[in-house]
């Protein structure tokens, strides 16, 4: 079967060339879910069965769609429309096509792959938009953004990253179940939020992108060199807000302020903030730094981090998942 014609079902939240950045011998060293220190191949790894599979709208989900975005302003509002235009014609062609009980092969599997493949191809476009400045980063080069277009490409990967995750929409009906009472209405609205996650969820990694990138003058960029011997970890979910006013929060609370730390490599790491707790690292993290940035890193995970070594792993499991 051509490779355009393969449905592809086991999705990706987490680059696996990101997450090479700690591979040694072409393997990461990586806490199982039994909590277990394994080396092993990045293939396979923050993939979850059907996480972007598209669903076909109707009337009423793409109003729900639209309320999200009337929260928003014109500009964003205008780019959800240019987004949210190719999966209603995606729709309706499925719809059309069923209504004709086209049963053809043909026709079913380029159904499968259109739900299947849309979305996971959006988010490898926006990977690669970050590329440039992801391998400059690590070799502690920062004049990659002094250009426009790597500038924006990082900032939408950023958001989207943060947005995307399995933990993320975990995260998102954890706190719906907590924060609206049981009733028809929260019935309906937890139906239209689950099936229109994978959208919402886009639409969402969108504002964070424009809004970093809007506030880009303003946040303080800190490419953090790690001058220690302790080496940086990431994890399942690698952008960390490390906000000060934010570890008092409980676990139900949405935080209002970012200080996003985004480690790149063993020996680098982004820091994009709004406070100034951390403007000490513009010369450099050293191990006291490293090991409180590696324990946030830990305690925000949900499903495992991720290292060069089973040393950094096993002083770090004891942080790990105690968002």
């Amino acid at each position: 079967m051509k490779k355009g014609l393969q449905v592809k079902v086991n999705h990706h939240y987490v680059w696996a060339y990101y997450l090479n950045g700690w591979a040694v011998d072409n393997k990461v060293y990586w806490l199982t879910p039994k909590g277990n220190i394994a080396h092993d191949s990045t293939k396979g790894m923050c993939r979850e069965k059907g996480l972007y599979k598209i669903s076909v709208f109707d009337p009423v989900d793409v109003e729900y769609i639209r309320a999200w975005s009337r929260r928003c302003s014109e500009d964003l509002q205008k780019q959800h429309a240019k987004q949210i235009a190719p999966f209603i014609d995606i729709s309706n062609a499925i719809r059309f096509a069923r209504s004709k009980n086209l049963n053809d092969p043909k026709y079913i599997q380029a159904e499968e792959v259109l739900l299947n493949n849309y979305l996971e191809d959006t988010y490898a476009r926006i990977e690669c938009g970050a590329r440039r400045c992801i391998d400059a980063f690590r070799k502690g080069d920062t004049s990659v953004l002094n250009s426009q277009s790597d500038m924006i490409g990082l900032y939408s990967y950023l958001g989207h990253q943060v947005m995307r995750t399995y933990s993320t929409k975990s995260r998102f009906f954890e706190l719906a179940e907590n924060q609206i009472s049981q009733s028809s209405a929260y019935g309906e609205a937890t139906r239209l939020a689950r099936k229109n996650w994978w959208f919402i969820s886009f639409m969402l990694g969108e504002n964070l992108g424009f809004s970093l990138y809007a506030s880009r003058n303003v946040d303080k960029l800190i490419l953090v060199n790690n001058i220690s011997q302790t080496s940086f970890v990431t994890s399942d979910s690698p952008v960390v807000n490390v906000h000060p006013e934010n570890d008092g929060l409980h676990r139900a609370e949405s935080p209002e302020k970012l200080d996003l730390l985004f480690s790149v490599s063993p020996s680098y790491a982004l820091m994009i903030n709004s406070s100034d707790k951390w403007g000490a690292l513009i010369d450099g993290a050293d191990e006291n730094d490293v090991v409180e940035l590696n324990e946030k890193i830990a305690s925000n995970a949900r499903y495992s981090i991720y290292g060069n070594s089973q040393s950094i792993i096993k002083a770090n499991r004891k942080y790990f998942g105690n968002w």
